[in-house]
């Protein structure tokens, strides 16, 4: 038998096959050792010149690509040798990415240029038509609201484009903020019509309960008085600016927006303010004062010198307050009922 071996840019397998493992020169001997019968015959030299290989480029075709969404890319070259990819159109190559920014064609090419074994392989184009991108929108919560509340309205829509706003019920947007003179259910609605790269976004409503303002009233003190005394001045205001009702309990009364004693005792005076649509009650204020008894005085006519034995005569006396004078008598005299 003959033996082969090769050397440079190729080997012998399975001991007959010569496999090229290169390009360049390859060198191949056969040789023929001899045995007990035959001397060893001469060795028999030739070349083979081993030409760059040809690769091919397979790619993985791309589909359902949108805005804003990257695909992987994906394509082999038989030779092993890495593929590299380029694009154009409104799309960009990121790595091993395919990033797509607006919806149209994007073309992709794979290519491997080759090396000093392989040819470069013949590029791949894959036309990949992009569609309008998926976009959602982010709407911050609205907590708890009161009447007359500016409230911020905060959203936005992850493709970058404005988010407008409508309402439902009693609100409105002023400034980019939602106001309301009127308690109750409002709605907001965050939309995002989209444009020729991004398809319009779901919208999200948020329902907003403007509750009533809370109020509050300030009453000033009231000090105590004297039954007669002139009326004192009532001072009473909520600050919502709504009116303030009093309320008496006891020897008192308001007339003419001041406090009239009608008597001696403990006296109460109640300030309220019932709310309205916009605002809610107050919580009452109470202020207690004691109106003391008043100070009175007689007046008693004098009485002249008297004999004994005349007849009765009439007293002439009268209180201040107007009570019913009382008399009593001591000495030699008596007082007649």
């Amino acid at each position: 038998p003959v033996t082969f071996e090769a050397s440079g840019a190729c080997i012998v397998s399975d001991g007959v096959a010569v496999r090229p493992i290169g390009s360049g020169t390859c060198t191949i001997t056969v040789s023929q050792p001899g045995n007990g019968d035959w001397r060893p015959a001469d060795a028999v030299t030739f070349t083979v010149r081993i030409g760059r290989g040809h690769q091919a480029i397979a790619v993985t075709p791309i589909d359902g690509a949108v805005v804003g969404e990257p695909l992987p890319l994906s394509a082999t070259a038989d030779s092993g040798l890495p593929v590299t990819f380029e694009s154009s159109g409104p799309c960009r190559v990121i790595e091993t990415d395919l990033v797509l920014d607006g919806a149209g064609l994007c073309a992709v090419t794979a290519s491997q240029a080759g090396d000093i074994d392989w040819q470069a392989a013949e590029p791949v184009t894959l036309t990949v038509r992009v569609g309008r991108g998926r976009q959602a929108i982010d709407f911050d919560p609205i907590g708890e609201s009161v009447v007359g509340e500016s409230v911020p309205l905060n959203a936005e829509a992850d493709s970058g484009l404005p988010v407008t706003f409508e309402t439902s019920g009693p609100c409105s947007i002023v400034d980019g903020a939602l106001v309301t003179e009127e308690a109750g259910i409002c709605t907001v609605r965050a939309s995002q019509p989209g444009d020729v790269d991004w398809a319009p976004a779901p919208d999200v409503a948020l329902d907003v309960d403007f509750a009533r303002s809370t109020q509050v009233i300030e009453f000033d003190p009231v000090p105590d008085t004297v039954f007669g005394a002139d009326p004192l001045p009532l001072s009473a205001q909520s600050d919502s600016g709504l009116p303030v009702t009093f309320v008496t309990d006891g020897p008192c009364d308001v007339v003419d927006g001041g406090l009239a004693s009608l008597g001696a005792g403990i006296c109460s005076i109640t300030a309220s303010q019932p709310g309205d649509d916009l605002w809610s009650p107050a919580a009452e204020v109470r202020r207690v004062l004691r109106v003391a008894r008043a100070a009175q005085e007689v007046t008693f006519d004098a009485i002249g010198p008297r004999l004994l034995g005349e007849q009765s005569f009439e007293l002439e006396a009268s209180a201040s307050s107007g009570l019913p004078i009382t008399y009593t008598a001591s000495g030699p005299c008596a007082v007649e009922q």
